[in-house]
């Protein structure tokens, strides 16, 4: 091996081996990429565990939650108690505050009346802290934030005694609700990234939604909407020729091809000249693009 050589990591059962060498590593515990540190999960999942916390704190801190009457917890302050184990109570599912808006439409009710309890939303973390201390023998901690902040290098050595998948699922669940309720939450798009299929956000800022878009997965930046919009015209325009076996809806179809006209498509569907190819999760009916692509333009070159 020489000095500048740069390592090829392959996975195996075990972990890492190096393919250019006989270097070996083993994968965090948490997100199973190669680890490079001694801890058992990897730096990044150490501070997205740490900027988590961090989140909850900075939205229990805002004006619009001390309206809700959230609180930033502390061990000298009143607990209060929560209702249950649906979008009621206090460990609400990920998705509560989308079941919420629903039902208030509805109903014609304001969701802040259904989430009955959102001084409660942050008050599991309360448990584990005391779960942590008493696992570590030690002195059930003043504040809860710091305190957790500071055993997160103890939890992902300990996952068993930590708990500590389901630890950072009912962290994530937690941040994800309170930065809902005081409307510090990201904007998600619908699409993914068509570079790496990730999630792409518009961060909230300060100042309210950043103008700049950002994939989760491979970290590409557009500059505003339009870029986004832009990109992806034309990406899935092309899809025809890059992709010509990928599978859509005729609204798919339609989108790619804009010029296709509805009746048409549909007739050719009705005589069969376009292949059922199954349908997707919802139960709508997919066909290949490919096909499409070829009759429309075929038309195109006899008209």
């Amino acid at each position: 091996m020489t000095e500048n050589h740069t390592h090829d990591w392959a996975p195996t059962d075990t972990g890492y081996d190096c393919t250019g060498c006989d270097e070996t590593r083993p994968a965090c515990n948490t997100c199973t990429r190669v680890l490079h540190t001694h801890n058992l999960a990897c730096e990044r999942c150490i501070t997205h565990a740490r900027r988590t916390l961090e989140d909850i704190r900075e939205a229990a801190a805002t004006p619009y939650a001390y309206q809700l009457g959230i609180k930033a917890i502390r061990y000298d302050k009143d607990r209060t108690t929560g209702g249950g184990e649906d979008i009621l109570g206090t460990n609400p599912a990920k998705d509560d505050i989308e079941l919420a808006q629903h039902i208030a439409a509805k109903t014609n009710t304001s969701v802040l009346s259904i989430l009955r309890d959102p001084p409660n939303v942050i008050e599991p973390l309360l448990d584990w802290a005391d779960n942590w201390a008493e696992r570590r023998d030690e002195t059930r901690p003043d504040n809860v934030f710091d305190y957790l902040s500071s055993r997160i290098i103890w939890a992902v050595n300990n996952p068993d005694k930590s708990a500590w998948y389901d630890y950072r699922t009912e962290a994530s669940t937690i941040r994800a609700r309170i930065r809902n309720l005081v409307g510090l939450s990201h904007r998600a798009e619908s699409v993914p990234c068509v570079h790496c299929g990730g999630k792409i956000i518009q961060k909230n800022g300060t100042h309210g939604l950043e103008d700049h878009l950002e994939c989760t997965g491979c970290g590409l930046i557009w500059g505003n909407r339009e870029q986004l919009n832009w990109v992806n015209m034309t990406y899935y325009r092309d899809l025809p020729n890059t992709h010509p076996d990928a599978l859509v809806t005729t609204e798919d179809a339609r989108r790619i091809l804009p010029d296709l006209k509805r009746n048409t498509l549909n007739q050719w569907i009705s005589r069969g000249i376009i292949p059922n190819q199954g349908s997707n999760r919802r139960g709508q009916t997919l066909y290949r693009i490919g096909d499409i692509h070829d009759r429309h333009t075929g038309m195109e070159r006899t008209a």
